[in-house]
């Protein structure tokens, strides 16, 4: 029988898969799959937290779920990092969550997204065209978001509890 929490991780990571595998089409649909897999993964590990509940009904939960990933720490202990470090280093990465977990449209249709058009200086944009300029997926700091998502999908079927 499916929980919350493995239905929102096993959806995340069919997201991320179509993530990975989009390399040969535009960023924005690229962006589009990552804000879905990170939004879910985000779901799945507080649903863990909250004793199986369902998660609430918001795109916004990465930047949260960054805030609180090092309680647990077996993603600590993939990056070699102490509590300190660790927290240090998804601080650093919180700027670049949020651009992330802005992608979701959320009724907010005119500011950029990857999901539909918008305007902008009185031109209709479609999202195909737009740029996404800081989401580039090769900056140091998306790599390194890049690997902290991969560890977190990876780390969440572990039994561990977080740990205060």
């Amino acid at each position: 029988m499916e929980t919350w929490r493995t239905a929102f991780l096993k959806q995340a990571r069919s997201d991320m898969d179509v993530f990975r595998s989009m390399n040969r089409y535009s960023l924005c649909q690229q962006l589009h799959y990552l804000q879905m897999a990170t939004e879910k993964l985000a779901k799945a590990y507080w649903s863990r937290e909250n004793n199986g509940k369902r998660p609430p009904g918001k795109h916004t939960a990465f930047v949260d779920f960054l805030r609180r990933c090092g309680m647990y720490p077996r993603i600590r202990d993939a990056f070699g990092m102490g509590r300190r470090q660790f927290r240090e280093f998804t601080v650093s990465l919180l700027a670049k969550a949020h651009e992330v977990e802005n992608l979701a449209a959320a009724g907010d249709v005119d500011k950029p997204n990857p999901e539909y058009p918008w305007q902008e200086n009185g031109a209709v944009v479609a999202p195909v065209d737009y740029p996404f300029p800081g989401l580039s997926l090769t900056s140091t700091q998306m790599v390194k978001l890049l690997r902290l998502i991969d560890v977190c999908m990876a780390m969440a079927d572990e039994n561990a509890r977080p740990q205060a």
